[in-house]
């Protein structure tokens, strides 16, 4: 099939400053990604065309396109688009036997999907009768050597790295497929299951160092990864009826194999306005900024050593982490309590010059750049039968509302930074829920809350106090829950008010707020 990016990018390039550049109503295939680059005040508009992009699923020779790359602009209105891509990036079958003595299983995989037998088999997630991921089985096929770094879009450390599992096809749309003991006793004949052929890898939007960035009207039936990443250093994001969703009768269980949207490092303020997620691999928003690590100090000149740990003891940052005038809060890496703050003076490489320094900086201690503590704001929101979370919040200034949540894996809305695993950071701050609907939330485990507010990521126990500040729900109802439906711990200034529990059922409370200071609860 012919290429149209050369096509696409030529007509952005034509458009001047200021301009609206109409792309005609079509289908393109693009086997490359469409660069927006130094571009001020520019509208693409695609008249509903479908954008068809290259996904290898393991039977291509043809690696797999990202769809927009937009970098170094201000004000760039992307709208009108439906972006797809020509192999689909999950498969479903069903559980057809289980070979215990061998540890594998037959999958027979539905006829809607014409398959190689060379596809790659990186994910593998049980999903029940709705569409939701029950996590019975879930298996992450782990790369032999521990020792791999991963980058997602050139700057994002991959927690862990993948590769395909070990099969044997059988023909006839089946496959032998290998799984460790205890995954393999997890598994039920006729159970439905999702393959993933890959996960964090493909990006369908990327902006970076890009300022006042729109998308409205944008429709993702299918990425293979990601489907909006945003990089330092960008501000004001802009996204109405943003879908990262199923299109209808679809045999596929999941849209987007990862993240609806992934930021990494935004000032200002995001908006989401009546947008929509089903089917999604990981979170629909993941919002936080990189922790940075100290790894040497010097207060009497002012000046430290700062890496980026997740990658490796001595891990770079990005250079565009922060820059002169940020303030950066110094985080106790223990506790996530703030110790101090001071003011950048320069940035290069690992060496940070600072000034007005406050309270106390040690080796060890993180650092989260509070210019990337974003505002958010959701209204009208959609999201449905995630694998993980609806809306994970690490930053400041946050009001949700009117939003309809059902059949997350695990909490619909979690807050915490992690300062361990993911080196994302930061507490929350003056954060509203209220007018939302929560049902068959957080059902995998009675111990996973429907909204959390922790001192960790990865920790539903009691946090340390003095984490977070002002969080209020209220006006909301939940639906459909066995166990804890608010769990908000290492709060200062807690309200929760006037929701209402449905089919909810727990022993002594539908609300805990351990460690936390001038809590307000009523029910």
């Amino acid at each position: 099939m012919k290429c149209f990016a050369d096509y696409i990018e030529e007509k952005i390039k034509e458009t001047p400053n200021g301009g609206v550049c109409s792309l005609p109503y079509g289908e393109y295939y693009i086997e490359r990604h469409i660069n927006i680059e130094n571009r001020k005040n520019i509208t693409v508009d695609g008249n509903g065309s479908v954008i068809v992009s290259h996904y290898n699923n393991g039977s291509s020779q043809k690696p797999t396109s990202d769809v927009f790359h937009i970098f170094g602009c201000k004000g760039v209105r992307l709208c009108n688009f439906v972006f797809e891509t020509d192999t689909p990036v999950n498969i479903t079958g069903t559980v057809e036997s289980i070979e215990t003595d061998n540890n594998s299983y037959i999958l027979s995989v539905l006829p809607d999907f014409k398959v190689t037998g060379r596809e790659i088999f990186m994910m593998q997630n049980g999903c029940d009768g709705d569409g939701s991921f029950d996590k019975r089985p879930e298996y992450y096929c782990a790369d032999p050597d521990k020792n791999k770094i991963g980058l997602l879009a050139g700057e994002i450390v991959l927690y862990g790295i993948y590769t395909g599992c070990k099969y044997d096809y059988l023909g006839n749309n089946r496959y032998n497929v290998s799984m460790p003991e205890p995954t393999v006793k997890k598994l039920r004949i006729g159970q439905t299951i999702c393959v993933r052929h890959s996960s964090y890898g493909p990006v369908s939007i990327l902006i970076k160092n890009s300022d006042d960035t729109a998308i409205e009207n944008v429709t993702i039936y299918s990425a293979g990864g990601m489907g909006i990443i945003v990089l330092p250093r960008s501000e004001n994001l802009y996204l109405e009826n943003y879908n990262v969703v199923l299109p209808e009768n679809s045999k596929q269980m999941m849209s987007g194999n990862c993240d609806g949207i992934h930021i990494a490092g935004l000032c200002g303020k995001l908006t989401m306005k009546n947008c929509n997620f089903s089917g999604l691999g990981d979170d629909a928003l993941n919002i936080h900024s990189t922790a940075a690590t100290v790894t040497a100090v010097n207060t009497e000149n002012g000046v430290i050593k700062c890496n980026y740990c997740k990658k490796s003891p001595n891990g770079i940052l990005s250079p565009d982490w922060c820059k002169k005038g940020d303030i950066i809060t110094v985080l106790n890496p223990e506790t996530c309590n703030k110790t101090g703050e001071f003011r950048v003076k320069s940035f290069e490489h690992d060496r940070l010059t600072f000034e007005a320094l406050k309270g106390e900086i040690k080796n060890g201690f993180v650092l989260q750049n509070t210019a990337f503590a974003a505002a958010v704001e959701i209204k009208g929101c959609n999201v449905r039968n995630t694998r993980a979370r609806a809306f994970v919040l690490q930053t400041e200034n946050i009001e949700i509302s009117d939003c309809n949540f059902y059949g997350m894996s695990l909490p619909a809305i979690q807050a915490a930074p992690d300062i361990r695993r993911w080196y994302e950071v930061g507490p929350v701050k003056n954060m509203k829920i209220h007018n939302n609907t929560f049902e068959k939330c957080g059902f995998v485990n009675d111990d996973i809350p429907v909204i959390t507010v922790q001192d960790n990521h990865d920790k539903r126990a009691v946090g340390a106090p003095d984490v977070h500040e002002n969080i209020e729900i209220t006006e909301n109802v939940f639906k459909s829950k066995s166990g804890r439906c608010i769990f908000v711990t290492s709060t200062n200034g807690v309200k929760i008010s006037g929701n209402t529990f449905t089919d909810c059922k727990i022993g002594d409370s539908f609300i805990e707020c351990p460690a936390c200071g001038g809590t307000e609860i009523e029910y």
